[in-house]
């Protein structure tokens, strides 16, 4: 199938060019910014106007057409930044071919510098354009290609700038403007000619798909050199006229976040990379100490130039949705350099990104098959993200490789091109390679190019699914399988000169590389295995700077071939998965004895503090290059190059985020371009100086002071609980049950759950009413842990259930919120063969949701140094519960919680106001009617775009106070909103923190249901953003001394007889394949509904609404079978809402 998108009121002017943009830009607005490049990578600027870079460049193509007359190519040999850029508008203007090529490296014997070499004689360019610092390093590396004399070398920042510019060149739309080789690829470099017609299509394209205008701003990391870089990011600002600030890739690579602090800084709304950089990003953030930025201004992220996987998609979306990311922004987009960049992407204002599941046995037979709803065998699921429809006036279509025949929707083939941004052929030696095909379906100009991708067409939408030819893509960079087997067959005597196989496997997060060795037959026996992996593993990593994730060896003629004896790849890859061959040795199987002898050094590291680290930072920096690589310990020595042990650029990151976490230093911004062994690493790392409050306080008494003893003025909701005097309020529990491993190391268990409810001063809290006002107190833990260890023999006449009853009743009965404690364990111990159950209750005094999350994620990491004996826990200084509660009351008792009751009144409006059938009531109980879910692909829609939680918060808010009006006579129903409370104030850091901080705050929604469903949910997402300080006011000013008049108020208004609470995914962070995975919780909440009943905060109808392992539910609760019509008109009102929203959204 074809799919042509025609664009009939764009024509292509001949004679429009980058030059004559950039001479436009120049005329029109001279000193708007064209150029920032960040310097350091984040503070450092400069910049050049339009004006002022018209004249630089000007002055640039003077010198080229003054020595150099009649010249056609000029490499351009720069470092990232403004004189790049210089340097390729320079080559516009004079008329002649730019060819953007990265500098070479010092080294020649080096890879990249031999192929730099190769790429100089191919491209035979008569001009270099250079930076005078750059001048000894060229000299050097250009020696080889045979007289450097013969060429001539501009140095651009030696250009004097005339008023007057060059004479314009004659320059047409089939004159040459680019040679752009194939990024970073191993096999020798092919140029891609690209001419200005050929830019001038595709930069109109883009600008049209990607909504440009000269208002835009757009934040760019990539290599100048990289097609996406180069016409994405630099070109394209020139030829619309916006603002574009630029960063060193190596900037990024060393501290990804750097890219977004810039898109806030620089209130940029377009910026994008390869899939690989949004991953750098989420792990980044893993690692960053508070980082603050704000993305919402960031509409378009577009990902391309490697496949755009879902899972990335996924992991960056919920990773940055607290900083403002919205999902939709994700731009998935398909091009390549020989379609000059971009040939299909999403249309402006279509639903994005379009991800589908497909099943795997079907895409194995060519054919797309999607699985309906996901349902099914997920193990059969492959989900694909669509790269958009194509450019304007560009022809895609699915075409059969054998025959070239069009192929019809969701049938597999290869991905041919045509239209005027593609280009005409290759330059030099490959100037025959291309793959044009001159079918009947091109017009004048616009012959077909065979990418070699395959893909399908599916719902209008393109779907990539790999490559015809078995190059791979690991971190943006292609790479050719023959040049790594050559590496692999070339690195031990014991592996066959001519039996290697490299191929790439996706394990669906990431791309990874597999090696695969036929041994030869005199080496079978008595050969030390780990040396032939690391010899490989050595000599890969050198000559592709990508380290296999996993080396077979195997037995002489293992390895599937043609007749003709080649190597097949593809069988490769399917008998490596499934273990169909004659396997000598895997190094995945024997990584654990490769690196055995790190452990210890391990455990010791881990729980050193800084100084111990220095004073054996040889060790220390070994202990980790192994633990990143795992590469034999054996093998790593202080005189080993860094990159040679596998340390790719993601390691590389990785390395130098640990060593800065660790010892409390700021790695140099090229520390990773530099030829460092581990003995210089180590003395760079003793160069630097620690950085001011990188490192946290550790030790027993950290964070002493900021606990405090108090006493503290209770939270508004532990308040009503403690008001009411219910028997039995020491029973208000949550109860977790953990499932504990066979194995179980039960003392270093109880070491774990002790030091990790003694790091949160919350457990330490005692309550006890003074003056007639109840208040907490800071006391030292009680004697013992509070945890008691019960051994439980298997065999007939165990009575589990009661067992577990019994358990849990003794723990009630340990609790006690005046004495302590405030939170028990206890283990039912099956032995070592077995595993058992760990039950931990606490105090709902001290704990919600999100505090259950944080203690059960720490008890995994604490039990595993526990168990290897190290200090279990650095307090940190602010993560506190104590803390806030003094910051609550300063904040109750001040004026601005007084001038919130204007605010309050306004929305609650007087008692009198109530609405009978749903106001408070005095007593019964909550039935639950079944959870409603909406159907998969409205879920799918509405998670799209609704990703933030207020967003999805709103949503369900405005359907509540939709459904209440379907059955009441009112549009502006009162609803009494639960949040997480943990509200940051100044000096306190909530986030981490156990304790209740849970809010309660009325909001009244006004409905129109003739305006739409979203009108309701735009005004369910004002409504809670303009509640003052997330809410915290409401409940303090009910908890003033009665005889306060503000508190007199707030008892005269209405109350709201709805209740509504978001959960979000919070119940999806307990993780089945943890140590101890939790397998369920118990609310114990008698006294605590017993005090709400009594203290009129109760609520007739509630509303409960989660995101579970991707799904949007909701749950209704009533009190009293007399509402339960009215429930059902709500749960059944809410999911009409949801069918609306999404019904609308899709169209």
């Amino acid at each position: 199938m074809i799919v042509r998108a025609v664009d009939p009121d764009r024509r292509l002017d001949a004679a429009a060019t980058l030059a004559g943009a950039l001479a436009a830009h120049a005329a029109d607005h001279p000193g708007k910014t064209a150029i920032t490049y960040l310097v350091d990578g984040e503070q450092e600027t400069v910049s050049l106007g339009f004006g002022a870079l018209y004249q630089r460049a000007c002055a640039v193509a003077r010198q080229i057409n003054e020595r150099r007359p009649g010249a056609g190519r000029a490499i351009i040999l720069q470092a990232p930044g403004l004189d790049y850029v210089v340097s390729l508008c320079a080559c516009f203007i004079a008329g002649i071919a730019a060819i953007p090529t990265p500098l070479p490296t010092a080294r020649v014997e080096r890879t990249s510098a031999q192929r730099f070499q190769r790429l100089v004689q191919d491209a035979a360019p008569e001009i270099v354009l250079t930076h005078s610092t750059h001048l000894p390093r060229l000299a050097r590396a250009m020696t080889l290609d045979g007289g450097p004399n013969e060429r001539v070398c501009i140095s651009t920042d030696a250009c004097e700038i005339k008023e007057v510019p060059p004479p314009g060149a004659e320059i047409t739309s089939a004159t040459l403007a680019l040679i752009q080789y194939t990024s970073g690829s191993t096999g020798d470099p092919k140029g891609v000619r690209i001419d200005h017609g050929n830019l001038a299509a595709n930069l109109a394209a883009i600008a049209g798909k990607f909504g440009l205008t000269r208002d835009s701003v757009v934040v760019n990391w990539l290599p100048p050199y990289h097609d996406m870089g180069l016409v994405g990011g630099i070109l394209e600002a020139i030829w619309t006229g916006y603002h574009v600030v630029l960063m060193d890739p190596k900037h990024f690579v060393a501290r990804p976040l750097r890219w977004l602090q810039a898109i806030d800084h620089f209130k940029a709304d377009v910026s994008g990379g390869a899939n690989f950089a949004y991953d750098l990003c989420v792990n980044a953030l893993a690692r960053a100490d508070g980082p603050a930025f704000d993305l919402s201004r960031w509409r378009l992220a577009y990902s391309g130039a490697e496949p755009v996987r879902a899972a990335s998609i996924d992991r960056f979306a919920d990773a940055f949705a607290p900083f403002g990311f919205r999902r939709g922004a994700f731009y998935p987009c398909y091009g390549l350099a020989e379609a000059t960049l971009m040939a299909t992407g999403p249309d402006p204002g279509a639903a994005r990104p379009v991800v589908v599941p497909f099943r795997i046995s079907g895409l194995e037979q060519g054919r797309a098959m999607p699985a309906d709803d996901g349902a099914g065998n997920h193990d059969d699921l492959r989900m694909l993200v669509s790269c958009g429809t194509p450019c304007a006036d560009t022809a895609v279509e699915i075409v059969e490789p054998a025959t070239g025949d069009p192929l019809e929707d969701g049938i597999i083939g290869e991905i041919r091109i045509s239209g005027p941004g593609v280009f005409g052929g290759y330059h030099g030696d490959h100037s025959d390679a291309a793959e044009m095909d001159h079918a009947p379906t091109a017009g004048p100009g616009q012959t077909p190019f065979l990418t070699g991708d395959l893909g399908f067409w599916h719902e209008g939408g393109l779907f990539v699914t790999g490559r015809i030819k078995d190059m791979m893509i690991f971190n943006g960079r292609n790479h050719f399988p023959n040049d790594i087997e050559d590496a692999a067959a070339t690195s031990h005597p014991a592996v066959s000169p001519h039996g290697a196989a490299a191929f790439s496997l996706d394990t669906g997060q990431d791309e990874v590389l597999v090696v695969a060795c036929e041994i030869r037959r005199e080496y079978r026996r008595d050969t030390d295995w780990a040396e032939v992996f690391a010899a490989i593993h050595h000599k890969v990593t050198e000559q592709s700077g990508v380290a296999p994730s996993d080396i077979v060896l195997l037995m002489p003629g293992a390895l599937p071939r043609t007749t003709s004896g080649k190597v097949r790849r593809t069988a490769c890859r399917t008998a490596y998965s499934n273990n169909d061959w004659a396997v000598i040795a895997r190094a995945a199987d024997n990584a654990a004895s490769l690196i055995g002898h790190t452990t210890s050094s391990g455990f010791t590291f881990l729980s050193a503090d800084r100084d111990e680290k220095m004073a054996q930072l040889s060790k220390y920096l070994n202990w980790r290059v192994v633990e990143l690589t795992s590469t034999p310990e054996a093998f790593v020595t202080g005189d080993t190059e860094l990159a040679l042990l596998g340390l790719d650029s993601l390691k590389h990151v990785e390395l130098g985020l640990l060593i800065e976490q660790d010892l409390g230093v700021s790695l140099p911004a090229d520390w990773t371009d530099r030829r460092l062994t581990v003995e210089t690493l180590e003395s760079l790392v003793r160069s630097l100086a620690p950085v001011a409050g990188r490192l946290k306080p550790s030790g027993a008494n950290a964070g002493t002071e900021e606990a405090m003893k108090g006493p503290f003025t209770v939270t508004p909701m532990q308040r009503a609980f403690l008001e009411d005097e219910t028997k039995g309020a020491d029973g208000f529990l949550e109860i977790m049950y953990f499932r504990t491993p066979k194995g179980l190391d039960a003392a270093a268990l109880e070491a774990a759950v002790s030091a990790l409810n003694d790091h949160h001063d919350a457990f330490s809290l005692r309550f006890e009413k003074r003056d007639g006002a109840w208040t907490c107190r800071n006391e030292a833990p009680p004697a013992g842990s509070g945890f008691r260890r019960i051994e439980v023999r298997s065999g007939e006449g165990l009575d589990v259930s009661a067992l577990r009853d019994g358990t849990v009743a003794e723990l009630k009965s340990s609790i006690s919120i005046t004495d302590g404690p405030l939170v028990s364990a206890r283990l039912l111990d099956r032995g070592p063969g077995e595993q058992g159950l760990l039950i931990v209750a606490f105090h709902h005094l001290v704990v919600d949701a999100l505090s259950l999350s944080i203690w059960a994620t720490q008890l995994q990491e604490t039990y595993a140094r526990a168990q290897a004996n190290l200090v279990l826990f650095q307090k940190p200084s602010k993560a506190l519960f104590g803390p806030w509660l003094a910051a609550l009351e300063r904040h109750g008792e001040s004026e601005g919680v007084s001038d919130e009751l204007d605010y309050w009144k306004q929305v609650c409006g007087p008692a009198t106001d109530a609405i009978a059938d749903l106001s408070g009531r005095t007593g019964g109980e909550h039935r639950m009617l079944p959870a409603g879910r909406p159907s998969a692909v409205q879920n799918r829609i509405l998670l799209e775009r609704f990703p933030a939680p207020i967003e999805r918060q709103a949503l369900f808010l405005a359907a509540l106070s939709r459904a209440v009006m379907d059955f009441r006579d009112t549009s502006s129903p009162l609803i009494l909103v639960e949040n997480n409370g943990r509200h940051r104030f100044v000096g306190t850091d909530p986030q981490r923190a156990v304790g209740w901080f849970v809010s309660q705050f009325p909001v009244r929604i006004t409905t129109h249901p003739e305006n739409g469903p979203l009108a309701d949910y735009e005004a369910a997402r004002q409504s809670l953003l303009t509640v003052p300080n997330a809410g915290v006011g409401y409940g303090l000013l009910h908890s003033r001394p009665k005889s306060d008049p503000a508190r007199i108020e707030m008892e005269g208004l209405q109350q709201p007889g709805i209740y509504f609470q978001y959960r979000g995914n919070i119940d999806d962070t307990f993780r089945k394949s943890a140590t101890f995975p939790v397998i369920g919780v118990h609310n114990i909440l008698d006294p605590s509904q017993g005090a709400q009943r009594r203290s009129s905060i109760s609520q007739s109808i509630c509303l409960i609404a989660v995101v579970s392992k991707g799904t949007l539910s909701w749950s209704i609760a009533y009190e009293g079978a007399d509402l339960e019509g009215q429930a059902r008109e709500v749960n059944d009102g809410i999911g009409r809402f949801l069918a609306e929203i999404a019904e609308a959204e899709h169209r």
